[in-house]
């Protein structure tokens, strides 16, 4: 059983991910979430991936059954798929990524990622358009943070999420 969480490996991107503080949240929210369920943080493994990185063996990151789970904080889940694709693994995977993006789509779209998380960044630019609008020409007051909904985006519904 997973008493203790699931076996997971974090995929960090070294060239852009370690100068981004919304992948640093996402990593700690990550965590957050194994420490609110009283869940071993010993099951977490951070992958730094320095440019040019080639997976030589994922053995090492699997479960005891043989799963591979990965969580993605950011928009290379599509990138961590073609890594896998180059090795002899041939378990069960679970991916997590972020980002509605191209081809992160096809990779749900083709069963090689499970789960992509999208934080509509189209809403978002139109609610900031709209919170400057009232702030400058309204003269509204403007609440500090405007909470909004993630899409968690699956094979069967991606190509009906924006």
């Amino acid at each position: 059983g997973f008493d203790q969480g699931y076996p997971v490996v974090i995929a960090i991107y070294m060239d852009f991910d370690s100068l981004n503080k919304t992948i640093d949240e996402r990593i700690s929210g990550f965590k957050k979430f194994y420490r609110e369920q009283g869940w071993s943080m010993d099951m977490i493994r951070e992958l730094s991936i320095p440019i040019g990185f080639q997976i030589k063996e994922v053995k090492e990151w699997t479960t005891a059954n043989g799963r591979l789970h990965l969580f993605v904080p950011n928009s290379r889940t599509h990138q961590i798929v073609n890594l896998l694709k180059d090795t002899d693994y041939k378990g069960e995977t679970r991916i997590v990524g972020y980002d509605k993006i191209q081809l992160n789509s096809e990779a749900l779209e083709a069963g090689k990622a499970d789960f992509i998380i999208n934080q509509n960044p189209y809403r978002q630019g139109t609610l900031a358009v709209q919170a400057l609008y009232r702030h400058l020409i309204v003269k509204e007051e403007v609440p500090s943070y405007q909470y909004m909904p993630l899409d968690i985006l699956t094979k069967e519904n991606v190509e009906f999420v924006n």
